[in-house]
C-alpha cells in the first residue's frame, strides 16, 4: 500500500528466523537503501532490543492493529522502550475496533484511556455521522409485525407443561444446603426458567433453538463439574432439554 500510494523506498521484513540471523552491518545497508520499513511486530521488537536501530533515528511509528497493545504483546514491549527513549518518534496508531473482545459501555472511556496512555497518543475516530455512512453498509431495514400465536398443534401446551413439571420437581428436591455451599439446583433452575420464559413470550421454535444453545452451556458446567449431587442435576437438565 504504501509503495503503491506514494514514492517512498520500502522494505519487507516479515521471517524473524531469517532476519534474526542478520548482522548490524545488514541492517544498516537495509535502513540505508530504505525510507519506510514495514515488519512484523516481532522483529521490529528484535532490532530495537539489540540496538540495530535507534528509536531516534525513526521519525514515525506506525503500529496496525494496535489495539493489540492492551495485552502483553510485543506492541506493549516496543513502547516501554519507547519510554526509556529522549527522543522517541512520533506515533501513529491504526485500528478498525479500539477494543479488544468485550467491553461493558461504563468501561469504554477508562480502556481508551489505557490504549492512549500506553501509545502516548490521543485516540481519533470520525464524528461526522453523514461522512460515516459513506463507508457503512446501507441494509434495507422492514419489521415484520406477527399476529398473535395460535397453538394449533398442542406444542405449545405441551412444552409448557413439561418445563413447568421439570421446575417443580427441582423445586420440590430437599436438598439441605448450608450457607458456604452452593446451591446444587441453582443453575438449573436458571436454565428452566430461561427456557420458560423464551416459549412463553417467543413461542416453541425460539424455545427450541435456545434449549440447543443452553445443551452447549450445560456440557461446559458437566465437564467441569466435581460435585456429585451438583452433577446429577445438571445431566437431569440436559436430559430434560435434549428430549
Amino acid at each position: 500500500a504504501v509503495r503503491t500510494h506514494s514514492d517512498l523506498k520500502v522494505g519487507e521484513y516479515s521471517n524473524l528466523e531469517v532476519s534474526a540471523s542478520w548482522t548490524k552491518e545488514k541492517w544498516n545497508l537495509e535502513f540505508t537503501k530504505h525510507q519506510v520499513l514495514v515488519m512484523t511486530c516481532y522483529v521490529a521488537l528484535n532490532v530495537l532490543k539489540n540496538g540495530y536501530l535507534s528509536l531516534s533515528d525513526i521519525n514515525l511509528l506506525v503500529f496496525d492493529e494496535c489495539h493489540l497493545a492492551i495485552l502483553d504483546h510485543p506492541y506493549r514491549e516496543i513502547m516501554k522502550l519507547c519510554e526509556n527513549c529522549p527522543s522517541c518518534p512520533r506515533i501513529l496508531g491504526l485500528t478498525a475496533s479500539i477494543l479488544n473482545g468485550k467491553c461493558d459501555p461504563e468501561e469504554l472511556e477508562e480502556k481508551i484511556q489505557k490504549l492512549e496512555k500506553i501509545l502516548k497518543s490521543n485516540a481519533e475516530t470520525a464524528t461526522d455521522l453523514v461522512v460515516l455512512d459513506r463507508y457503512t453498509s446501507q441494509p434495507c431495514e422492514i419489521v415484520v409485525d406477527c399476529g398473535p400465536f395460535t397453538d394449533r398443534s398442542g406444542l405449545y401446551e405441551r412444552l409448557l407443561m413439561e418445563l413447568e413439571e421439570a421446575l417443580n420437581f427441582i423445586n420440590d428436591c430437599n436438598i439441605s444446603v448450608h450457607s458456604k455451599e452452593r446451591d446444587s439446583t441453582l443453575i438449573s433452575k436458571q436454565i428452566l426458567s430461561d427456557c420458560r420464559a423464551v416459549l412463553v413470550v417467543l413461542g416453541p421454535w425460539c424455545a427450541d433453538k435456545v434449549a440447543g444453545m443452553m445443551v452447549r452451556e450445560l456440557q461446559k458446567h458437566i465437564k467441569h463439574e466435581q460435585e456429585e449431587l451438583h452433577r446429577k442435576f445438571l445431566l437431569f437438565t440436559d436430559t430434560f432439554l435434549r428430549k
